[in-house]
């Protein structure tokens, strides 16, 4: 499991920030950090002084999360990667009835269908290598109960390119927040 940074774009809405929460909450090895004026460059230091590789962006239009941007941090300095998700739109946790959020999450893994779309599948695998997370492929999402204590699930959709649910690994029931994207831009 990889440790890394999420945090938001420069002048992130309060629906940004609470989505930020909510990802920090269901993704093991995250850390949120407030950006404020800071700049990727003062970024990367902050990332470096955690021991941290890997910065995660949630940036913003029109006051929804619209994007996730990747950088890479190596020796003070930051790359970014080609790898980028777009959103069309997002739950949050305190959108879902009666979500079903472990106390505390210590480990997680991405899962889909099997013989899935080969568009769904990339984003499976270039999740997994970026977070460093286990992948599996299974018939349903009940197969997998109790692998987890959080279970990534990617599932293809008709509006959008895929949906991403995060589902409690012990109950199997979803615990939020859902994502719809929209496109893979590699």
């Amino acid at each position: 499991m990889r440790r890394f940074i999420i945090t938001t774009c420069r002048r992130p809405g309060r629906r940004i920030r609470s989505f930020v929460k909510d990802l920090v909450k269901v993704l093991p090895g995250s850390i949120r950090v407030t950006r404020g004026k800071q700049s990727l460059d003062d970024l990367a230091v902050l990332a470096q002084s955690l021991d941290v590789d890997l910065i995660m962006i949630v940036d913003s239009m029109k006051g929804n999360p619209a994007r996730f941007r990747f950088f890479e941090v190596k020796s003070f300095a930051y790359e970014e990667l080609s790898f980028k998700i777009l959103l069309s739109g997002i739950k949050l946790i305190r959108e879902i009835s009666e979500p079903d959020l472990p106390p505390r999450v210590n480990n997680c893994i991405i899962a889909t269908y099997e013989n899935v779309h080969e568009n769904i599948g990339f984003l499976c695998e270039k999740l997994a290598e970026l977070f460093d997370l286990p992948y599996i492929e299974a018939k349903s999402v009940e197969l997998l109960r109790g692998m987890a204590d959080v279970i990534m699930w990617i599932s293809p959709s008709k509006r959008d390119s895929a949906k991403i649910t995060f589902i409690n690994g012990k109950s199997g029931r979803t615990i939020g927040p859902i994502l719809r994207v929209r496109k893979v831009i590699t």
